[in-house]
Formats: structure tokens, C-alpha cells, sequence
């Protein structure tokens, strides 16, 4: 059980890392697709594709964490 929870833990670590590396570069991401991208379709596109990323590392970190609690709140009705 002790295993699993380091190995959820260090799943959660990792999407957490990712969610807010895309937070922190935002706006470099923003400026790169507003200097790449050539016609309005292409940007709003790669806007949507820079959301989606967002919404899914953020989804993956929320159901990480939820298992990491109830994993802790197991293990400490365990030993109790």
C-alpha cells in the first residue's frame, strides 16, 4: 500500500510540475503563438490546442490528487 502511495505521490509531483511550468509560461507560449502563427484560424488553433494541454495536466493533477488523500486517509485509518 506504502508503494503505491509513493508511486501515486510521485505521479502527482510530476503533473504538478507540468501544471504550473504552463502557468509560469503563459505568456511566453501566448507571445511564440502570436509570432508564428500566419492567418487568425492557425492562432486561435494553436490557442485552443495551448487550453486543452492546460485543462488536461490540470484534470490529471486533480484526480492525482484525490487518490494521493484518499490513499493517506487509508493508511491512516489503518494504523489507527
Amino acid at each position: 500500500m506504502q508503494k503505491s502511495l509513493f508511486t501515486t505521490y510521485a505521479l502527482f509531483s510530476k503533473w504538478l510540475f507540468i501544471a504550473l511550468f504552463l502557468v509560469a509560461s503563459n505568456a511566453l507560449f501566448t507571445d511564440i503563438i502570436i509570432a508564428i502563427s500566419p492567418n487568425k484560424p492557425i492562432k486561435y488553433s494553436l490557442f485552443f490546442l495551448h487550453f486543452c494541454i492546460g485543462v488536461y495536466s490540470l484534470y490529471n493533477l486533480m484526480q492525482l490528487h484525490l487518490t494521493v488523500s484518499q490513499l493517506i486517509k487509508h493508511l491512516h485509518n489503518k494504523s489507527a
